[in-house]
C-alpha cells in the first residue's frame, strides 16, 4: 500500500484515478488537457468539466466507441496563481489539513453510503464498513455518446499556509483510517516519511485499494 510524500510547485497538477483498467488513460487525458492551461490564475469548475469531458472522449476512443460498464473515480489538485483547486468524482478523497488546527477541507464522497449518512439512515461509523460502501453515485467511464456526464465537485482553496498538508487518497484508506486518526498522525512530530509509513501500516488489512499521496506545503 503506497502512501507517497509528494512535493508540488505552483503550476503543478496531481491527477489520481483508481480503476483496474482505466486509471492510466484517465490520468493521462486529464493531465494532457490541464497542462495546456494558464495556471497563473484560478481555474473554474467549467475548466475542470472540460478536462473530464476530454478524458471521457479519450476513453471512448480507446474502447472503439463502445459503451462499457467499467468506470473510475477521479481526484485532482492543482496549484495555481489563486491557491489550490481541488476536484473529484466518486469516493476518492481530498483533504486539506493544518496540523494542530484540523481539517480545513474534506471532499464529499459521491457514494451511496454518504447519501445514507446525510439522510440520517446510518452513522459515519457505520458507513466505514457498510456492505454497500463500494457503490458510487458519480464516476468517469466509457459511457454511450450523449449520456449525461458525471460532474466534478470543485473547490477553490485560497487559505493555504506553510506547514499545511494536501492529502489525496483512495477509499481503501478511508475505510480503515478515520478523520481523527488522520489528523492525529499528520499533526505529530514525525517526518513526512514516518507519517506515511504509519498510515501504510494501518492499511495493511484493508480489503480495498489503499493508495495515497501526501503533499506538504513548503511555502506559499
Amino acid at each position: 500500500m503506497p502512501v507517497i510524500p509528494t512535493w508540488m510547485s505552483p503550476g503543478a497538477i496531481l491527477v489520481c484515478s483508481w480503476c483496474v483498467t482505466e486509471w492510466a488513460a484517465t490520468e493521462a487525458a486529464v493531465g494532457e488537457y490541464m497542462c495546456g492551461l494558464n495556471l497563473s490564475r484560478p481555474l473554474s469548475a467549467e475548466t475542470v468539466g472540460k478536462a473530464v469531458g476530454h478524458a471521457m472522449q479519450k476513453l471512448r476512443e480507446a474502447s472503439d466507441g463502445k459503451p462499457s460498464d467499467m468506470s473510475t473515480t477521479l481526484a485532482m489538485v492543482c496549484l495555481h496563481g489563486g491557491g489550490v483547486m481541488a476536484a473529484h468524482i466518486g469516493d476518492s478523497r481530498i483533504y486539506h489539513i493544518r496540523p494542530d488546527a484540523g481539517i480545513m477541507y474534506r471532499s464529499e464522497d459521491h457514494s451511496l453510503v454518504n447519501v445514507l449518512v446525510h439522510t440520517g439512515n446510518i452513522t459515519p461509523q457505520e458507513a466505514m464498513n457498510h456492505p454497500q460502501s463500494n457503490v458510487i453515485t458519480r464516476s468517469i467511464g466509457c459511457s454511450a455518446s450523449g449520456e449525461r456526464r458525471s460532474p466534478a465537485s470543485v473547490m477553490q482553496i485560497s487559505d493555504v499556509e506553510r506547514g499545511d498538508y494536501l492529502f489525496v487518497c483512495s477509499d481503501g484508506l478511508t475505510k480503515v483510517v478515520d478523520d481523527d486518526m488522520l489528523v492525529q498522525i499528520l499533526s505529530g512530530d514525525a517526518t513526512d516519511f514516518e507519517k506515511t509509513a504509519a498510515l501504510a501500516r494501518l492499511c495493511r488489512d484493508s480489503v480495498d485499494n489503499s493508495t495515497a499521496f501526501l503533499i506538504p506545503v513548503a511555502g506559499i
